[in-house]
């Protein structure tokens, strides 16, 4: 997840969101990342409004099953490298936590299946918005691009060469 804006207030969104998230699923593992969204969410959105805040978050609640993912919320698509078919890009069904107080029927779960030798790359805005020279953006596109490139690799291989790409695209501190 991304909070909006910086500072104490933010990083202050970003922990009531991570122990509230940390709490219901010890409290009880089965719960649905739909549910732990909603939950969560109308706790956030009473803490924001007593701070008369508007801060809110951009999330992906996610639990890995068996056969795939299930997640929920709103944050960057998900990248699939579907083992021999290329990149598919799961773009989240969600919306964002903390802007209203019921998230309610747009908070719904969403599967996502997985075979053997399909890799699922979750990542922040700070991948897709590195700024390259001319000021031009990495972009999803070149991110799916560089997944397809390593999906074969060893995963800490892969992410390593991700990174690297990244950082070799960027000009200048970030």
């Amino acid at each position: 997840g991304d909070v909006s804006g910086h500072g104490v207030e933010s990083g202050l969104v970003m922990m009531m969101v991570q122990t509230g998230i940390l709490s219901l699923v010890r409290e009880d593992p089965d719960r649905t990342p739909a549910e732990v969204f909603r939950l969560v969410n109308g706790v956030l959105w009473q803490n924001v409004s007593r701070m008369r805040s508007s801060r809110y978050m951009t999330l992906n609640v996610i639990r890995l099953e068996e056969a795939g993912f299930t997640l929920a919320g709103k944050h960057q698509d998900v990248l699939v490298w579907r083992h021999g078919r290329g990149v598919e890009v799961v773009v989240n069904q969600g919306t964002w936590i903390g802007l209203t107080a019921d998230a309610g029927p747009k908070a719904g779960d969403q599967f996502v299946p997985m075979a053997p030798g399909d890799l699922a790359l979750f990542f922040t805005d700070g991948a897709t918005e590195a700024q390259g020279r001319g000021g031009e953006l990495y972009g999803e596109e070149r991110l799916a691009a560089a997944l397809a490139r390593v999906a074969d690799l060893p995963l800490h291989e892969a992410l390593a060469s991700l990174l690297a790409g990244i950082a070799g695209f960027r000009a200048g501190e970030q």
